[in-house]
């Protein structure tokens, strides 16, 4: 379909008066788009066209809207055709049947998302499952007062106490599937994502607050000119004052990113001994077993989106998303195939079931097959 035929079967969808027949063209040329860069109308304006389709679709009101937005990045055109197929049955958060095409769910039960879920180990090592503990004191430590408050996160109070012999320390982990919310003793909050693990005193003493990381958080530390706050991850040590920063630092990942929001850091390579400022808006990004540390302008949005219920994806390939969505569902992933590694771009929120994520993925030329918590992903044809 040559470039003036597919604006007008656009705007007559836009003015309502796209007959069947024009709709179905309309939508076959799109899904040949999805597999061609080069098509001759690559000048289309689609995110405007986008956002217009959706100015177009009724509003309807609803508690918890639940609308999913993925697309593949290389075929922008796969965005209208999601809208056109797929927008309706999103914004009025039903459930689609299952498709006889689709190979998402098979006779089997929908992997439900992640949520509040993770174990405090004491100084003693006895653990404490967090979950669906109810509010109030959860342990008294040597040097700190641990609860659980109205909000349902953990909070250490230090204890009045004149000396301290030893500071203990404490370890909170999340498992796949899990996140949750510390406010540490001198009033830092630190948001753990899934599978991530965060290792602290149970009170600061000396000239530094320290503390170690495994997987990825987020960081609200609060100031103490006097105490600088330092977080000790992978071949590297983030050094601040107070200020706000994501880290990402899974071992599955291939590169520990660190990304500054708010104030400043400094950012030293334990093997090299290279250092780097970090100044808003950029990120550092470590690669295991190489000098060096980089730094990059960043999509901040991205970056925290997990930390809002959201995941967010700007050039995300395939295989990293699916890394996201092992931790987030706990699954387990194989591939089957000549899989493309494409990339993403998009968002959906992380309180979705695991097969409404899958099945915008398979718009992408991709098919899933689920068994269990096996996710296999095949090649489309």
């Amino acid at each position: 379909m040559n470039n003036s035929k597919a604006k007008i079967l656009i705007k007559k969808y836009l003015d309502g008066t796209c007959s069947p027949e024009e709709k179905t063209l309309l939508e076959s040329w799109y899904f040949s788009m999805a597999h061609n860069q080069e098509d001759e109308t690559s000048e289309l304006d689609y995110d405007q066209i986008g956002k217009e389709i959706w100015n177009k679709l009724p509003v309807q009101k609803q508690s918890a809207p639940s609308m999913i937005r993925l697309w593949p990045r290389y075929a922008a055109a796969a965005i209208i055709l999601f809208i056109l197929s797929f927008s309706v049955y999103f914004i009025s958060n039903q459930r689609h049947t299952e498709s006889s095409k689709s190979l998402v769910v098979k006779n089997d039960r929908d992997i439900l998302p992640g949520g509040n879920k993770a174990t405090l180990i004491l100084a003693d090592g006895s653990s404490v499952v967090l979950g669906n503990l109810k509010k109030g004191v959860i342990a008294n430590e040597e040097n700190a007062v641990i609860t659980k408050n109205e909000e349902g996160y953990v909070v250490y109070n230090v204890n009045a106490k004149e000396t301290v012999t030893e500071v203990e320390l404490n370890t909170l982990s999340t498992p796949n599937g899990g996140t949750y919310l510390v406010e540490l003793s001198d009033g830092t909050k630190v948001w753990l994502n899934a599978a991530t693990s965060l290792k602290y005193p149970t009170m600061f003493k000396g000239k530094e607050r320290l503390v170690e990381l495994t997987g990825e958080a987020y960081f609200e530390v609060a100031k103490n000119k006097e105490m600088p706050f330092r977080v000790k991850s992978n071949d590297q040590v983030v050094e601040v004052l107070g200020t706000h920063f994501n880290i990402n630092t899974y071992s599955n990942e291939p590169d520990v990113k660190t990304t500054l929001l708010e104030g400043s850091v400094r950012i030293k390579q334990l093997s090299s001994g290279v250092e780097k400022l970090l100044v808003p808006g950029q990120k550092a990004v470590l690669k295991p077993l190489q000098s060096g540390i980089s730094l990059q302008k960043t999509n901040l949005d991205d970056a925290i989106a997990w930390k809002n219920g959201e995941f967010s994806f700007h050039n995300s390939d395939l295989k990293a998303i699916m890394r996201q969505l092992e931790r987030w569902y706990s699954i387990e992933v194989k591939y089957e195939g000549n899989v493309v590694n494409q990339s993403f771009g998009g968002s959906t929120f992380r309180n979705e079931n695991l097969s409404e994520v899958l099945k915008v993925l398979e718009l992408g030329g991709v098919r899933f097959k689920k068994e269990g918590n096996v996710i296999t992903v095949y090649p489309s044809n």
